[in-house]
């Protein structure tokens, strides 16, 4: 994962997943270390007035909303937005007959994935014992964990509670713990 801020707020893109930021904001990595990641970079416009090729005007002004109202900065995406990217780099790299409208295709289709994930990251519900624990230990960070005592709050087994946590959340619960734990005091550093 890569930490990235945006003016006076800390993120943390994780693998797989689209980090928005929007006009005019300052934004950059936390540290001067480089952190090797792959990243690939979209920066676009979408006028107020007028419309893009291919795309209605209607689908624009609602594409324009939802960028501009997206509240999750980084975000999970499809692993079909990877394919889309690299159909647009490829196009660029070695035009051909109807690069152009291929590459206006995969824009538009990544356009609308993020669109699609920025929403289902709200829709993305854990099940209720993960969803207890998350809540607990968020709360409870300055306080070391206990997989039985975590547990008994999810109203689980630990053995399942650990097996399900890891499947539903794809950290053990002490890593997930320790990340947030870092996560706060990077960002409480960062205010001070």
């Amino acid at each position: 994962s890569v930490e990235w801020w945006i003016e006076d707020k800390l993120f943390e893109a994780g693998p797989k997943s689209l980090f928005i930021n929007r006009p005019g904001e300052w934004h950059g990595g936390e540290s001067g270390l480089v952190q090797p990641c792959e990243m690939y970079w979209l920066q676009f416009y979408l006028p107020p007035k007028g419309k893009l090729p291919g795309l209605a005007r209607e689908t624009q002004l609602e594409l324009k909303e939802a960028f501009e109202t997206m509240h999750h900065r980084s975000f999970g995406a499809s692993a079909h937005v990877k394919i889309l990217f690299d159909q647009l780099m490829n196009e660029h790299r070695q035009p051909r007959p109807y690069s152009l409208e291929l590459t206006r295709a995969a824009f538009q289709q990544i356009l609308i994935t993020t669109v699609r994930d920025h929403a289902r990251k709200d829709t993305l519900r854990y099940s209720e014992g993960v969803a207890k624990a998350l809540s607990w230990m968020n709360k409870n960070l300055e306080q070391e964990i206990y997989s039985e005592s975590v547990a008994e709050i999810a109203g689980m087994s630990v053995a399942h509670f650990y097996k399900l946590f890891l499947q539903e959340v794809g950290l053990t619960p002490a890593d997930y713990h320790m990340r947030q734990r870092i996560f706060l005091a990077k960002q409480n550093l960062r205010g001070a």
